[in-house]
């Protein structure tokens, strides 16, 4: 009788622990980085070192989420990430996060003496250098449509390469790309 009373002890403290023990959660806006639009349905993924999800919330349409554990979230063992269709992905693990809308660009190419043509494109409000990097071959007079950032000024960034990987010419263009749209043509002076 005592043995069962020393058990049925056991398990009631370890039961009263439990209840105590409560779960804190912090809460993560999502806006777009210029207009400060709320981003819904976007999802925050919590995952660790071997890119196991730990954790998916969803912004509601105020662009909250606020179901994501602080344990996990303060923890420097798993990787952030928020991710929608249609916007470039972030990692930034802040508890105010934007997630930059796409944009498109039609972008003429004319014809020019060289063999490669590197185009990067990034957000104006970015430190110079930041932004997404692609190499052209044999794109001489013809338009590209290239993926940008929408809503917002864009820094397109180019260099034009010989056979010999030297750097024949380069220069900067400042585009204004509209969000989930195309701006209109606009040409690469070589």
């Amino acid at each position: 009788m005592k043995k069962i009373f020393i058990i049925v002890l056991l398990f009631a403290s370890c039961k009263k622990i439990e209840s105590h023990r409560q779960s804190v959660f912090v809460s993560i806006t999502v806006l777009e980085p210029v207009s400060d639009l709320p981003v819904a349905n976007a999802m925050i993924i919590l995952s660790d070192r071997w890119n196991t999800p730990s954790h998916i919330g969803w912004t509601n349409e105020n662009g909250v989420c606020d179901n994501v554990p602080s344990e996990i979230f303060n923890s420097s063992l798993y990787e952030f990430n928020i991710v929608k269709d249609r916007y470039w992905p972030s990692g930034s693990k802040i508890l105010k996060a934007t997630l930059s809308p796409e944009g498109w660009l039609r972008l003429y190419i004319p014809a020019y003496t060289g063999s490669y043509l590197n185009i990067t494109i990034g957000p104006k409000r970015l430190p110079y250098g930041w932004g997404e990097s692609t190499t052209y071959h044999d794109v001489q007079d013809t338009v590209l449509l290239i993926k940008g950032f929408g809503g917002e000024q864009n820094r397109i960034d180019w260099q034009l390469f010989n056979k010999s990987d030297d750097v024949i010419s380069y220069d900067s263009l400042d585009v204004a790309i509209p969000r989930f749209d195309t701006t209109a043509n606009v040409t690469l002076n070589l």
